[in-house]
């Protein structure tokens, strides 16, 4: 598996995540109220989004992520690997394993590669396969003895918001045990963020931005 990334050659390992997103998320919010986070950051990412590909691909300020979903169990956990995190510029060999993992056939010779912002608007040129999605977030990391859990409010645009709760780790019995205090007895669905983005915007959601 290749893996490329200027600061951090060594390999990412697998983690579990269990994640879920609604408008809002009374129930986990409530349980956490109690809690202060040990953390918080706001970020602003672009999701690139093509309908072939299982896998998650992300843009912020100045790096590309590529995280490849290597297993799902049914309804439960999701195994996850980050394969590529690199910074601008990005080379022309990063791009071709972006395009592999997105299963997106392309090529045309890419210019603007130093920068996110002007990737993303030659992306939107040239491969009108992928649909950008900017995704504002404010995330609040919560710590429980060796487990973590993440509280995220999301904005996308002018005019969607919603809030994701997540839980995330090499051992999938910390993520269900995290899972089963904070959802309780309420169904929820696992969903990452690329296959959300995607249901929404198969459900109406984001037109100005393309279509899938």
């Amino acid at each position: 598996m290749e893996y490329i990334d200027k600061e951090k050659p060594d390999y990412e390992m697998p983690h579990w995540e269990w994640r879920t997103f609604d408008v809002r998320l009374n129930e986990f919010q409530s349980r956490l109220q109690q809690h202060i986070p040990f953390r918080m950051r706001s970020e602003n990412e672009i999701y690139l989004l093509s309908d072939k590909s299982v896998h998650n691909c992300k843009v912020r300020l100045h790096r590309n992520e590529l995280k490849i979903k290597i297993l799902l169990e049914s309804n439960d956990l999701e195994l996850w690997q980050v394969i590529l995190r690199a910074r601008f510029p990005i080379s022309e060999h990063q791009l071709r394993i972006l395009f592999q993992k997105l299963e997106i056939v392309n090529n045309d010779e890419f210019s603007f590669l130093d920068t996110a912002a002007a990737f993303v608007k030659e992306l939107a040129d040239k491969v009108p396969q992928i649909v950008a999605i900017p995704v504002a977030k404010v995330r609040m990391i919560y710590r429980f003895d060796d487990m973590e859990a993440e509280l995220a409010k999301l904005r996308i645009g002018d005019s969607y918001s919603a809030i994701s709760f997540a839980a995330e780790d090499r051992d999938p019995l910390k993520v269900r045990q995290i899972r089963d205090i904070y959802a309780g007895n309420y169904s929820y669905n696992n969903q990452n963020y690329s296959a959300w983005l995607k249901s929404l915007m198969h459900a109406g959601f984001f037109k100005e931005w393309g279509a899938l």
